[in-house]
């Protein structure tokens, strides 16, 4: 036996160390710290619950296959299955599962978090690939509790392996992976489920009833394999693994019998027996005997906490995770959608203020009541508000104009083609685009959507967004002077006809927006800032390229009030990219 526990040379320790990957939400409410496993089951992600600040393990389950197909419909009841069997087992060494979504493309089981490694992991990193006596009592002691407890409730594991047994940084192991898990009937059997080669007993691999000692069989396959360093029942296939299980590992067992004594060997051979009838009946009665002759579980658990310090890394305590502080977005969630629901309703009350009179309605209290409903719309629902706000301008347009002629007719159709389409394509996607849309025209100022379409829109959509916004706001220009009517619409086009310089403001202020929104996209604040930055100069550019257009080459300078402007909201993006730090999501409604 060993009579003293030998010393671990940790190897590869940099592999299990954090990597300080791209912040990004999953569900809205997880923020992704790092992939822990990734293979043909789907990957475990390790991520930050914002909402009750702690780190989780997120199982994540694919519902489609990689050419977009669906998978099996069983995924989703599997799934759904390994949530609700896992929550049933409270258990101090069994890992906590907190709760289960899905989406279009992943089923999701939030578990607890286990700040250590699994067995596989650590055998893999020390030399030898195995693990004091002491150490091994202790894992033995830790995880028969938890099988014999889910035993209790009926509830069989069958895929029992070193890469499901984990070990939190005080050395505790925890059973994890309950999805072949499946309930046993009175008498103590099941039907066989898939399991992992070299694990599986002959009963489970040839798929007939099985019932605990087919978990038994698993954890000493785990035991033997920490012990020794190797799994003798190791194959290519199920059934090459199965002739070893009947050849019998008398090599390593052997190797027992002179550590650990006669009893530890007899005990092993019961517990490994290729047939199950002559299998040890109860995890209890192995673990009473075996554990003792092991060593010291308390030891173990001393030495495997020690081990275990060296190669894991706990946070420091506080909102900071992997040296970066948490977002103001991902502290309150709420905080977000509350300043872009209330800013949409004020930009829509505004526009509906202006619109309602054009509509030659006699009573104002109707007109107010058309105000306050599309206010309400908007603070409720952006997208249907912005829509809804669309039509209603549309429809006082034609009900101002003094006559519905044919030149008249097509420039309502122009007038109405341009919104629908940027409605449809952006507006009722992104509910931070209706409050871009409206900005320019709020404050008169052409270029004001340039910024917030950087901000949280993708290139193409922020472009676009920038463009249709300088139409509105021009042709708001124009219906301040001669009413909100087609009448208008037809003097903008004349306008842009006589003074063809102007169109240069809608170029400049779309490639801006564009350029400014490629490099804020590509996230952190370097690139935020960057971005805003360009989009400023390039603004500036614009402003000054035009007024030398008009002016037939002359250099001048454009009004303050506009490079105030300009100043100002460049000051306040670089603001808002610092604070929120994720560009896209602190202000989007869907």
């Amino acid at each position: 036996m060993h009579d003293q526990p030998y010393t671990h040379t940790i190897l590869r320790r940099a592999a299990l160390e954090p990597e300080d990957s791209a912040s990004e939400l999953l569900l809205g409410r997880y923020r992704i710290l790092e992939t822990r496993a990734h293979g043909g089951f789907g990957k475990v992600e390790i991520c930050w619950d914002t909402r009750l600040q702690r780190r989780v393990a997120i199982k994540c389950l694919p519902l489609s296959t990689v050419d977009g197909l669906q998978a099996s419909t069983s995924t989703m009841q599997e799934a759904l299955m390994e949530a609700r069997t896992a929550s049933m087992l409270a258990h101090p060494n069994i890992v906590t599962m907190y709760d289960f979504e899905w989406d279009g493309s992943y089923a999701y089981l939030v578990m607890e978090y286990i700040d250590g490694v699994n067995l596989a992991e650590l055998l893999a990193r020390v030399e030898g690939g195995t693990l004091t006596a002491d150490e091994c009592a202790h894992m033995l002691d830790g995880v028969a509790s938890a099988l014999a407890f889910a035993h209790e409730n009926g509830v069989l594991h069958l895929d029992i392996k070193p890469a499901n047994i984990m070990f939190d940084h005080t050395g505790t192991p925890k059973l994890t992976d309950f999805g072949m898990a499946t309930l046993a009937s009175a008498a103590g059997f099941a039907d066989a489920r898939g399991g992992t080669i070299g694990y599986m007993p002959p009963e489970q691999i040839d798929g007939e009833l099985v019932d605990e000692r087919c978990d038994l069989f698993a954890l000493v396959v785990c035991l033997m394999q920490a012990l020794t360093g190797t799994n003798p029942y190791l194959a290519p296939t199920a059934q090459a693994s199965a002739k070893l299980i009947y050849k019998g590992a008398d090599d390593y067992l052997t190797q027992l019998r002179l550590d650990y004594g006669p009893q530890v060997y007899d005990e092993f051979v019961r517990a490994l027996a290729p047939d199950a009838i002559n299998r040890t009946s109860s995890i209890e009665k192995f673990v009473t005997v075996v554990t003792d002759l092991l060593g010291d579980s308390v030891q173990g658990k001393a030495s495997l906490a020690e081990l275990l310090e060296q190669v894991t890394n706990d946070e420091m305590p506080g909102a900071v995770m992997h040296g970066r502080p948490l977002t103001l977005t991902e502290r309150a969630p709420w905080l977000a959608p509350v300043l872009s629901r209330t800013i949409a309703a004020v930009f829509s009350f505004q526009i509906a203020r202006f619109a309602a009179p054009s509509l030659g309605l006699a009573n104002s209290g109707i007109e107010l009541a058309i105000v306050c409903v599309i206010t309400g719309l908007s603070a409720a629902l952006p997208n249907f508000g912005s829509a809804l706000l669309l039509t209603l301008c549309f429809i006082a347009m034609c009900a101002a104009s003094s006559a519905m002629s044919y030149s008249l007719f097509g420039l309502a159709l122009v007038a109405l083609f341009i919104p629908v389409v940027w409605w449809i394509f952006i507006g009722r996607k992104q509910g931070i685009a209706s409050i871009t849309l409206l900005l320019p025209t709020l404050i008169s100022t052409a270029f004001a959507g340039v910024n917030l379409s950087a901000t949280y829109l993708t290139p193409t959509y922020a472009a676009l967004t920038t463009a249709v916004g300088w139409i509105f706001s021009q042709y708001a220009d124009v219906a301040r002077i001669s009413g909100l009517s087609l009448d208008s619409v037809g003097l903008l086009f004349q306008r842009w006809m006589w003074h063809p310089a102007t169109l240069l403001e809608l170029v400049g202020f779309s490639i801006a927006a564009f350029v400014a929104s490629l490099l804020v996209n590509r996230g952190g604040k370097l690139f935020g800032i960057l971005g805003h930055t360009i989009g400023f100069a390039l603004i500036l550019a614009t402003l000054f390229v035009r007024i030398r257009v008009e002016n037939g080459g002359i250099w001048a300078s454009p009004p303050m009030l506009s490079m105030f402007v300009a100043v100002i909201l460049f000051g306040l993006s670089c603001l808002i990219t610092v604070i929120f730090q994720t560009p896209g999501t602190p202000l989007e409604v869907e």
